[in-house]
């Protein structure tokens, strides 16, 4: 645990890119085969006023300790904050539920399939875990069911769009038109370490990208066809 770490990566005035590294691969996939570590990209649309922040796409327990000590010192815990999750599973629930015990004025926004998985997962103890402990309520959730506009505290719109596949039927990207950001969870993903937000070129990551779709994304190449389609 000790080798994972969150670097914060300011892209805007009140957008932080929170990126979970590891320069380790986190479990034995077959995606994470070229050994190169992995990081994970959350957003974070910062508020000022009484408006909630925006935290589109935490990552799953593995970067929780990292995660959340970056986390208190931006948003406070008497502050509301409004989480749009891109996927869900167990992993992903166990750091929602540490954050339902810090944030009391949280609220969830998933996508119908998003919701309904959160839902039945929120009250289940993980493998492996000692006697269970009871969890904190599950926060308000908000169900996306297509699209769905999101006001963000600066007055700015982040379009949400449930994107269902096979593998990931609750997926959910968001969209910032201002700035032309595309927050796709695990599409157009890579597994690979590294601090740099910008690429060094454009092919820089193309063998990384290339195995990452090979592995995930090309047994269901008609159905990512179609989500693609939409973007």
């Amino acid at each position: 645990m000790e080798d994972r770490r969150v670097v914060q990566i300011a892209l805007e005035e009140d957008l932080i890119c929170l990126r979970g590294l590891s320069p380790k691969r986190l479990r034995f996939g077959v995606e994470y085969g070229l050994e190169r570590g992995t990081c994970h990209n959350s957003f974070l649309y910062t508020s000022s006023g009484n408006c909630a922040a925006v935290l589109v796409h935490p990552p799953g327990d593995a970067f929780a300790e990292p995660f959340l000590e970056q986390l208190k010192d931006l948003v406070p815990f008497t502050s509301p904050l409004s989480v749009v999750l891109s996927d869900v599973n167990p992993n992903r629930v166990a750091l929602l539920q540490r954050l339902a015990k810090s944030w009391p004025q949280l609220k969830l926004m998933a996508s119908n399939a998003g919701a309904k998985l959160l839902k039945e997962l929120w009250n289940q103890q993980r493998p492996g875990t000692e006697a269970p402990t009871p969890p904190p309520a599950l926060a308000p959730l908000e169900v996306v069911k297509h699209e769905q506009l999101l006001v963000l505290p600066n007055g700015h719109e982040l379009q949400l769009l449930a994107l269902p596949t096979p593998r990931w039927p609750g997926g959910l990207a968001a969209f910032h038109g201002a700035s032309g950001l595309l927050m796709s969870g695990r599409f157009f993903g890579a597994h690979l370490c590294t601090e740099s937000y910008a690429e060094t070129n454009p092919t820089s990551s193309s063998e990384d990208r290339r195995y990452y779709y090979d592995c995930l994304m090309a047994p269901m190449a008609n159905q990512v066809e179609l989500v693609v389609n939409r973007l």
